[in-house]
């Protein structure tokens, strides 16, 4: 599998164009750990920045925050992002008939604003 095209198509349909993609923060939720990257496509590579994680120490709002603010500061300690957007994946109990369920939406749009 060429992970080169697939990550150009994941940001040609964020960025809805055929142009040169932007930077993305790609954030992953379980119920132990976030992790946190920040990707970009460039003439046609996929540059990886670096990976940030996160313990979850409890199922508490407290304890996803601090997860998530420490995943993503080392995620975005070398990095300048003035535009960057936030690719999430969540736990599968999070989802149901393909969309994110309205409680765990708060939780996220909570996470984006917070943070």
């Amino acid at each position: 599998m060429d992970l080169g095209s697939v990550f150009s198509t994941v940001s040609e349909r964020l960025s809805g164009d055929k142009g040169e993609p932007g930077s993305y923060l790609a954030v992953k939720i379980s119920s132990t750990a976030v992790i946190a990257t920040v990707w970009f496509v460039k003439d046609n590579k996929v540059i990886v920045g670096q990976i940030g994680s996160g313990n979850i120490d409890d199922p508490t709002w407290e304890s996803l925050l601090h997860a998530t603010d420490q995943a993503v500061s080392t995620a975005l300690k070398d990095e300048a992002l003035p535009s960057a957007k936030t690719i999430f994946a969540v736990p599968y109990d999070w989802v149901e008939n393909g969309k994110i369920l309205p409680e765990q939406q708060a939780s996220l749009r909570r996470l984006c604003k917070e943070l």
